[in-house]
């Protein structure tokens, strides 16, 4: 394995880790506090580009459940 992809694993398992510590959080008010306390953290940029994912998965969620309908 080269060291691209060993970068690229460590970042995977890191992801992962990450989502499992933030999944262990039960409450849902606590869940949004760390959320924006870790998106605060990013650059303007990188924010818009987060914005951007998240109001595509809405928008895809929303088509999905109509089209279920």
């Amino acid at each position: 394995m080269n060291i691209a992809h060993k970068l690229i694993e460590d970042k995977n398992n890191l992801a992962i880790e990450i989502d499992n510590l933030f999944y262990d959080i039960k409450n849902i008010e606590q869940q949004a506090s760390v959320l924006r306390t870790i998106v605060k953290a990013f650059d303007v940029e990188t924010m818009e580009i987060v914005k951007g994912f998240l109001t595509q998965e809405v928008k895809d969620q929303k088509n999905y459940m109509k089209r279920g309908k």
